[in-house]
């Protein structure tokens, strides 16, 4: 357990400084825990108010939306990495359902547990709100450059940025998440693959 918490303290340290204080009360705080998925796990379901904040120590998680009863994959997400739901702080209920791969693993804590180290340190304001801008950022840059290419390019750009993603989620997610339909998915990786052959 305390291997799998160590890359947790890593990955705060990459936003900003970790007061000694604050990384002592996550060591001791009662209300972190770790949790291991051998099947796929819904951590937030659509219409209900998230529970819990964490982070992605292991696996892969993606997020999507319902419109006109379509599932819309709206980001991914791979180890090492922050999984905070949209609506966590406002108690509203979730727009977006977050699921994460089999195989992963998570550090997290409930709402309880964020506001007990609020309390003691206000700090942990600052390195979840970074953590949130970080990915919101990240998501809307991605986002904006994928608008400006062709189908093929989309595919091209994810496979060769993010392969994890490729060689993780189904197709039908990639499609969805690209904007392309299945068949012209289809065709995109078939011809990927003889073009990723001939460079060998």
């Amino acid at each position: 357990m305390e291997h799998d918490l160590e890359k947790a303290y890593a990955y705060l340290r990459d936003f900003s400084d970790l007061e000694s204080s604050l990384e002592n009360e996550l060591r001791t705080n009662q209300f972190i825990k770790i949790r291991s998925f051998s099947r796929k796990h819904r951590f937030t379901s659509m219409g209900s108010p998230a529970q819990y904040i964490a982070f992605l120590e292991k696996g892969y998680a993606l997020a999507y939306r319902k419109r006109a009863d379509t599932r819309v994959v709206s980001w991914f997400r791979s180890a090492p990495s922050g999984i905070i739901p949209e609506n966590f702080f406002t108690g509203n209920a979730c727009q977006e359902e977050i699921v994460l791969n089999a195989g992963s693993s998570i550090v997290y804590t409930c709402r309880q547990g964020i506001g007990d180290l609020f309390r003691k340190h206000p700090k942990t304001a600052e390195f979840i709100r970074l953590i949130q801008e970080k990915h919101l950022h990240e998501n809307e840059e991605e986002k904006m450059l994928l608008r400006g290419l062709s189908a093929r390019e989309k595919y091209i750009h994810l496979a060769t940025t993010r392969p994890e993603i490729i060689e993780n989620f189904s197709g039908k997610d990639i499609g969805s998440y690209l904007g392309i339909r299945p068949r012209q998915l289809y065709n995109i990786r078939k011809a990927y693959g003889k073009e990723k052959f001939r460079q060998y």
